[in-house]
């Protein structure tokens, strides 16, 4: 035989633990407008973004934080560079490192380019949709080391008739 049973089931309501979870977009803010470089900064920090998280108050969520960059000139989102900052709230960069991505992103080092930069918060969540902070731009004076090119070279060796004695190398002007 065969015992069919009907029995109504309570609707389940949502609790709040099934509430989806929106993230809010940071608020970025750069710790200066104007990064000046020079040969006596470019180890030392230079540029530090800093934003607020991107989990409202009172809630809990895994999130990673990417920093974008781009040239002020081009689309901040066509071609940038990016750097991960995991769960931290900031992300510094050294004048060497801001020199490099300007030169990495097309700019001429040695003037002065505008670059801009937005944090862009995801969460390992798949039903959270991911936000991006606001622009925040930062107007970089690059430093280009001057190389220093003596007006003469000489050589000296086995390969030429000179030999090893430098009192008789041979000259090798600018330009010849």
């Amino acid at each position: 035989g065969l015992f069919v049973s009907c029995q109504e089931k309570e609707p389940v309501k949502p609790g709040p633990e099934d509430e989806t979870l929106e993230l809010v977009a940071p608020k970025l803010s750069a710790s200066t407008q104007n990064v000046v470089l020079s040969e006596d900064n470019l180890k030392s920090e230079a540029l530090k973004l800093s934003w607020t998280s991107a989990v409202p108050q009172g809630k809990d969520a895994t999130v990673i934080y990417t920093v974008y960059a781009n040239l002020a000139s081009k689309d901040l989102y066509s071609s940038p560079k990016t750097f991960s900052a995991g769960g931290q709230l900031e992300f510094s960069f050294s004048g060497e490192d801001v020199n490099s991505l300007v030169a990495d992103l097309g700019g001429e080092v040695g003037s002065e380019v505008e670059l801009q930069f937005s944090a862009y918060a995801m969460s390992d969540d798949d039903n959270m949709e991911a936000v991006v902070s606001n622009v925040a731009k930062v107007k970089v004076s690059t430093y280009k080391e001057e190389i220093v090119v003596p007006a003469t070279l000489w050589i000296a060796g086995s390969a030429t008739d000179a030999g090893w004695d430098v009192s008789k190398a041979i000259a090798m002007p600018k330009g010849a």
